[in-house]
Order: structure tokens, then sequence, then C-alpha cells
């Protein structure tokens, strides 16, 4: 069991832009969850016939796929019938869609936050984005920084699926970010880091959000640890770890993808454990607190 440190500031008002439901969909979710909570597995077929965005999430969970059709809200070109259009609102608009864009937004500020501060006192910066999918929250980040040279900035960004590889290589592009500056690597977390520390090799910043949810406390501990070790003096962690909430009976049974939920406390105990000093943590929730995002500074 591990010893979970004193609770962080968890600081919502800097987020004023937050998806939220009104009165009409709490009314509705009221009488709709306990129904979609006890939905059998199987019914995840009637799922993807409602609509065809519902269908890829359910095909590509867990991937970057599924992620970036949660951040669009689903393929809105592909919802031409009535039917499409209303079992799109439907599920594009449950706690849990909205509390992944939200997310994105509060990893996208943290990160710019973080990133401007590190370039405006070093004059360079070197970031790592671990598991990195899209990379959609690093990429629209930095793209917004204001670099005197573009050989002021390294990314890394590493995953196992050279499918998602690909995808951040066009998303960068669309973004207009110097490719020059920017390293694709193939590989898990575990062996990278592993290789990284041997190698002493440093970050400014690291980028780890989404990984975490299918790691247990023991797992994720240990990558902290390694995460501490190559992080540069005063770099900065921004991570993030999925919430007990009311629709996990769903998105475990029905969608099939299950994940290990972790409180604010204990993830920031996990933080704490692995070496970061508690009051050097920053957690911010959503309004939904199903996600927590974690600036962690060295």
């Amino acid at each position: 069991m591990y010893k979970i440190k004193p609770k962080p500031i968890i600081d919502r008002d800097a987020f004023p832009d937050f998806e939220t439901h009104g009165i009409l969909r709490n009314l509705f979710d009221f009488f709709f969850l306990p129904i979609l909570n006890n939905f059998p597995t199987k019914s995840n077929s009637f799922i993807k016939k409602t609509n065809d965005s519902a269908k890829e999430v359910i095909e590509y969970k867990t991937t970057h796929k599924a992620l970036e059709l949660l951040y669009q809200k689903g393929n809105i070109d592909g919802s031409n019938s009535l039917i499409q259009k209303i079992f799109r609102g439907v599920w594009f608009n449950t706690a849990n869609s909205k509390a992944v864009r939200n997310r994105l937004k509060i990893v996208k500020r943290s990160l710019f936050n973080v990133a401007e501060d590190i370039y405006v006192k070093n004059g360079k910066i070197k970031i790592l984005s671990i598991a990195s999918g899209s990379a959609r929250a690093v990429v629209e980040s930095v793209s917004d920084l204001r670099l005197k040279n573009s050989s002021d900035m390294e990314i890394y960004f590493l995953d196992k699926n050279p499918m998602a590889l690909e995808y951040s290589r066009e998303l960068v592009i669309s973004n207009g970010i110097d490719k020059r500056m920017c390293h694709w690597i193939e590989g898990t977390a575990g062996s990278y880091l592993k290789e990284a520390v041997k190698n002493g090799e440093k970050f400014d910043l690291i980028e780890m959000v989404g990984l975490l949810d299918y790691f247990d406390n023991q797992k994720t501990l240990e990558l902290f640890k390694l995460i501490f070790t190559v992080l540069s003096k005063s770099g900065v962690l921004v991570t993030a770890n999925i919430n007990h909430n009311k629709e996990i009976k769903f998105i475990t049974k029905v969608i099939g993808w299950p994940m290990y939920y972790k409180t604010p406390d204990e993830l920031s105990g996990l933080l704490v454990l692995a070496g970061f000093k508690d009051e050097k943590l920053i957690a911010y929730t959503e309004p939904f607190e199903i996600h927590t995002v974690v600036v962690a500074k060295k």
C-alpha cells in the first residue's frame, strides 16, 4: 500500500472555457446513465449501428484515432442522416467525451505556459512526449511559442504505434513547425527511458498524458522514477490519469475500454514517492472530475 501525500492544489478556475453539462443534459443523464451502465456487452454492436464515428471509437479504442474522434466530437461530415446526428449528440456529449476535451485544454495551456517559461529562462528547450499518439497537445501548444531560431527547440515524439507517429508528422507540418527540430521514435516508454538514463540524456519538459490510464500503481511509479532521473534541473513533467466516474461500467463492459483509475491524491502520491516534492505539484481537474492533470516540477 502506498502512502499518499497531502492533497495538492486543485485549480479549475484557471481554465474557464471547459465543456460542462446543462440542466437538460443532467436531467437526461439522470435517467439514461443507469440504463447505459446496465447495457449488456453485446450491445456495442447496436451502438456501432447508431453512428459511424461511435463505431470507429469502439473499433480503435485506446488508439490516437479514437481520441481524435473524441476531440472532434465525431466525424461531423459522416453524420448525414437524422439518426446519425442524434446519436452523435448522445455519444460524443457524454461526461467522458467532454472530459477528454477538457483534459486537452488543460494540457495544452499547461504545456505552453511551462514551455514559454523554460524558453525565456534558458533560451532553448528540449521536449519529450511519451506515448505521444497524435501529439495534438504538444504540437498545438509549442506552435504558439515565439522562437528566435528553430534550433532553439528539440521535440522527441515516442510511441510504439507507427501509425500514430505518422499522424503526428502530418500534424507538425499542418501547424507550420520546422520538421528539423522534431524526432520520431518507435518504442515503449520503459525501454526508451532506461536507455536515456543509461546515456545521461536530459529533457526540460516531458509530456505523458493517456499512458498511465493503462498502468497500475507499480508500473506508474517505475516510470515516474525514470522520468525524474531524465528531467533536467528544474525540469517539468506534465502528466495525467483518469479518475473514477459514473460511466466506468459502460466504458469498461460495453465499449471494452478497461483502464486503471486513480484519484488526484493517488496520482500525486506516486509522484512524491518517485522523488517530486508535493509543494512543487499543481493538480488540475476539469468540471466532471474525470481527468486529473498534474504539472510536476523537479
